[in-house]
């Protein structure tokens, strides 16, 4: 034994050194999280930005992002706060559009920079929701599952516009992942992260902020159930002061000044606030119409996420709220249930919509994953829980058939409709009902599978090639759903084919292209009486976005003493007397007026500019100085055309040479007749018969170097409603005579 003790100890092998595939596989191991993360937004970007980077439809809330931001641009210090186009605080959008105005000066430019902010916010929404899964427990690789299934979808279809929902979920999944650090690691780092989340948010969203005070139950649940064992309830109430105050050192005080405002002011203008379009909340509610809602929220929930983690997040939550794995997962359930019900009363009397619905899918996707990645329900929940959605989708995911932009307001019944139902309807036969169950029964199938196998499997590399292979399916599903609305909400409205010189053509009269461009006013629409003609007021937000001179009105009065009321700050206002055309003009008149080709109520000595092709509803004239009118209108309805008892009269103010009017005469096209008419006044006296919606030229001379008016003539039609419409004059325009008029 001695000698053997003796004998010199075999030296260590030593280590092979590391090649670049094991660098390689250890940077992986280490990123990767990081790197997959990094890759999926850019395939939700991209996919976004395939439909989005040259789309030129503009909505108004864009439109008004857009212009506030171009506002703030010109001092992005002082301004960030201020202007009045935003919808209350909402101005992340108005900050991103007005860095894209810091980037460059060309409209169309600026315009594709939002999209494209817009579409990374979008596709970073796996991010907040990734960090939301770590705090409930998974682990770096498996809380990508979830953060990629809620990030894509139905729901992130929106990101094709420029409107407040992508910026808004990217703020409100912050915010959650905030509301769940605030209940695995409370403290004053986490009770900041909530402040922070919840400004960020009611600056992107606001109808989506009081979803904070779901942290209320949650705090309340997770400190129960992390009650020591043994502890009744009169025990944890007294101690729970003290240990919220201690969890929660900023919150807590908070929450208590609000609870001193409401018993002070009443609870009234917490539960309620003005919302869009001046509706007020009250605690009174419908339950007919709060179940009708619930049912289409509950329904465009469950398809926008996959179907199969929301068959999957019932169960979860429904054990969650009562005997909850952890305390965490606990105050998670009761959360979601929280999130819930105060989206239902805060959205009570707003049209459902899914842009509204896509805040609640990335709690409800953690959820079902909970099911796999965490302690997995019975079956049998599972089971119930898919029965209970088949019957819910089923009866209530459909949208009322109606125009192209259904597929704006609910792209997610459209993706079941289109796609699923309609390639499942190519294999078997039945009808839509049928067949949506199927699919749905299908769904519940799947999570019953996935909870029996990790339930019961001991093989960890089936277990998971059957989560990745399923996690496949729900990905390819969520990119599908994205795509295809996207596709035919783009492809049906036809602006992607417009170019920035179709769009830009009133810089172009103004400027003629060169840069730096003019300031805004240079060109103005014309306002008549204190109003722009509605086609062309419809049309103003989305010229303004890609027209950076183009003002907000040139108002122009018919009588003296009639101011318009709604001016803005330093517009020109001027007045025209009817007898004489002298003119009033108070303020900076544009080079350039926009108006409704053919349809105004006055003209200006000006010179006209080609009509754009694309836009052939708007007339481009550049005014002459001095600003002088040379004819006006009067006798119209605010149908353009003239009533029964009172024929529609041309005053003319010709300078100079002896000049010709022409234009159109155009008779109501609904009216039930044809009807004679005589336009008097004139050297010459144009005469006919004007048939329903048929314009006829006319042309008449004029006396020169005094006014005239012209009286147009002629019997009256009788519309489908029993009113009564005499032809009306349109296209007028003063110019010297050629050759022979009458």
């Amino acid at each position: 034994m001695a000698a053997a003790a003796r004998q010199p100890s075999t030296p260590a092998t030593p280590a092979a050194p590391a090649t670049g595939a094991d660098r390689t596989r250890a940077l992986l191991l280490r990123h990767g999280p990081l790197l997959v993360l990094a890759a999926w937004t850019a395939v939700v970007t991209g996919l976004l930005l395939h439909f989005s980077a040259d789309s030129r439809q503009v909505f108004t809330d864009e439109a008004n992002a857009v212009l506030l931001g171009r506002f703030i641009e010109g001092d992005l210090v002082s301004r960030l706060f201020e202007g009045t186009v935003a919808r209350g605080p909402e101005r992340l959008t108005s900050w991103l559009s007005a860095f894209a105005a810091v980037a460059t000066d060309d409209p169309t430019r600026q315009y594709e920079l939002v999209h494209i902010a817009t579409a990374l916010a979008q596709g970073l929404v796996v991010v907040p929701v990734w960090l939301a899964a770590r705090q409930l427990g998974m682990s770096r690789w498996t809380a990508l599952a979830p953060a990629m299934i809620a990030s894509a979808g139905s729901f992130a279809f929106y990101g094709i516009v420029t409107l407040n929902t992508s910026v808004g979920a990217l703020s409100c999944g912050f915010m959650l992942w905030a509301l769940l650090r605030a209940l695995r690691r409370p403290g004053v780092v986490s009770d900041l992260l909530v402040v922070v989340t919840l400004g960020a948010t009611v600056l992107a969203r606001i109808g989506w902020a009081p979803l904070v005070a779901a942290l209320v139950p949650a705090v309340l649940a997770t400190t129960w159930f992390a009650r020591p064992a043994g502890e009744r309830l009169g025990a944890w109430l007294r101690a729970l002061p003290a240990a919220l105050l201690r969890r929660h050192p900023l919150l807590t005080p908070g929450a208590l000044v609000l609870v001193l405002v409401a018993l002070a002011i009443g609870i009234d203008p917490l539960l309620g606030g003005e919302l869009y379009g001046g509706v007020r909340l009250t605690p009174d509610l419908n339950a007919s119409t709060l179940w009708d809602n619930t049912r289409v929220l509950l329904s465009h929930l469950a398809i926008g996420t996959a179907l199969v983690p929301f068959v999957l997040a019932i169960p979860v939550l429904a054990r969650g709220l009562v005997r909850p794995t952890d305390a965490v997962e606990g105050g998670f359930a009761w959360l979601v249930l929280a999130y819930l019900v105060i989206f239902s009363y805060a959205y009570y009397y707003t049209v459902n919509e899914d842009r509204y619905f896509a805040v609640l899918a990335a709690p409800l996707v953690l959820a079902g994953a909970l099911a796999i990645v965490r302690r997995p329900p019975p079956w049998w929940s599972v089971a119930l829980s898919g029965a209970g959605v088949t019957w819910l989708v089923a009866s209530s995911y459909r949208w009322p058939p109606g125009d192209i932009y259904t597929y704006f307001l609910a792209p997610t019944s459209h993706f079941f409709g289109d796609v699923l139902l309609g390639r499942l309807s190519l294999y078997l036969s039945g009808g839509r009902g049928f067949l949506a169950v199927v699919v749905l029964l299908i769904a519940a199938a799947v999570a019953i599978g996935l909870t029996l196998l990790v339930r019961r499997s001991h093989d960890r590399r089936l277990t998971l090639a059957v989560g990745i292979a399923v996690l496949a399916s729900l990905l390819v599903y969520q990119l599908a759903a994205t795509y295809h609305p996207a596709d035919k909400f783009t492809a049906a409205l036809g602006m992607n084919s417009f170019s920035a010189a179709d769009l830009e053509f009133i810089d172009a009269a103004v400027d003629g292209g060169r840069e730096p461009r003019s300031p805004i006013g240079t060109a103005q629409p014309l306002a008549t009486d204190g109003g722009i003609r509605p086609d062309l007021a419809a049309q103003v937000p989305f010229l303004q976005v890609f027209n950076s001179t183009l003002g907000y009105r040139f108002s122009v009065n018919r009588d003296l003493g009639r101011p318009d009321p709604d001016l803005p700050p330093h517009a020109a206002d001027v007045t025209v007397d009817w007898r004489t055309g002298d003119t009033v003009v108070g303020g900076a008149v544009p080079q350039v007026l926009v108006t409704n080709a053919g349809q105004e109520l006055i003209g200006f000595d000006s010179k006209p500019v080609p009509a754009q092709p694309r836009f052939p509803w708007a007339g481009i004239e550049q005014l002459r100085p001095p600003l002088r009118a040379e004819w006006m209108l009067r006798g119209e309805l605010p149908d353009r055309f003239a009533g029964g008892d009172t024929p529609m009269q041309a005053r003319i103010y010709p300078h100079g040479d002896e000049r010709c009017v022409s234009g159109l005469i155009n008779q109501h096209p609904t009216t039930d007749r044809r009807v004679r008419y005589r336009l008097d006044g004139g050297l010459t006296t144009p005469r006919g018969v004007a048939n329903p919606g048929t314009p006829l030229p006319f042309t008449v001379r004029v006396p020169a170097g005094r006014p005239t008016t012209l009286t147009l003539n002629g019997r009256a039609g009788r519309l489908p409603d029993g009113e009564w419409r005499r032809p009306g004059l349109f296209n007028l325009v003063l110019e010297p005579c050629r050759g022979s008029a009458g």
